[in-house]
């Protein structure tokens, strides 16, 4: 888990309301990273379920002409069930009855 990501896991842990998630940082990393002074985050790596939401992210946005911001978040809710469903080690899919 990348650094901000545990800051603000025990941000949450420890009742913050504010500044909760990476999001916040948003700003600050893109001015810090125009200056290289921050690293550019590790590509994920590609698999089998990361395709499929690639897939469907673009359907969303070309098919439907949903705005980006829904687009991002029907992915997000999507691969938060799809993590449920696969092996998170090979991204193939292995569905339990």
């Amino acid at each position: 888990m990348p650094t901000a990501e545990r800051y603000f896991a025990a941000r949450r842990l420890a009742g913050y309301a504010n500044e909760r998630t990476t999001g916040a940082l948003g700003p600050l990393l893109g001015y810090l990273r125009g200056l290289g002074a921050v690293p550019l985050p590790l590509a994920e790596p590609v698999t089998e379920t990361s395709l499929l939401l690639d897939r469907f992210a673009a359907y969303l946005a070309s098919e439907r002409g949903l705005a980006p911001a829904t687009v991002t978040l029907n992915v997000r809710l999507t691969a938060r069930s799809c993590s449920s469903g696969h092996s998170n080690t090979t991204g193939a899919w292995t569905w339990s009855s």
